[in-house]
């Protein structure tokens, strides 16, 4: 393993603490400020609408609106802390706070990584796209260790 690799290790490990927000509705569970079902649905429904904004978002990168891109996460997570700042916030409210920021802390973590991965080349692109899997597994296993 070259630098860049290890570099390309860093950039991954850091990205994959976005797994921490897959956490909060099993927090806003153990605070009792959700049900345990709110919770799992919210976590399932994140990662829905996950999967599908990150072809969108993956084709107005291909078309080179990078700005556009990122503004639509800025805006998901300016959403997602919305219903975390009112201190009497309905549950309706913080489901779809917990919603939007999985949402979106997933979607930029794919994105940015598929980003890195496509920037290398040969050996190297190889090498970048087998340590982002063994990364992502590892922060996976990781939060769901501590969410059990």
């Amino acid at each position: 393993m070259n630098s860049r690799t290890l570099l390309l290790g860093l950039i991954f490990l850091s990205q994959s603490f976005n797994f921490a927000l897959t956490l909060q509705p099993m927090l806003l569970t153990e605070s009792g400020a959700l049900l345990p079902i709110q919770a799992g649905l919210t976590l399932a429904f994140g990662s829905l609408i996950s999967g599908v904004m990150q072809p969108y978002l993956g084709s107005l990168l291909d078309h080179g609106r990078v700005k556009r891109t990122f503004a639509l996460i800025a805006i998901s997570y300016v959403i997602g802390i919305y219903g975390y700042w009112s201190p009497s916030a309905p549950a309706w409210m913080l489901v779809l706070s917990c919603l939007v920021l999985v949402m979106s802390g997933l979607t930029q973590r794919t994105i940015i990584s598929m980003a890195v991965v496509a920037s290398c080349r040969g050996e190297e692109r190889a090498e970048a796209s087998s340590m982002r899997y063994l990364v992502s597994n590892a922060a996976l296993a990781v939060s769901s260790g501590i969410a059990l």
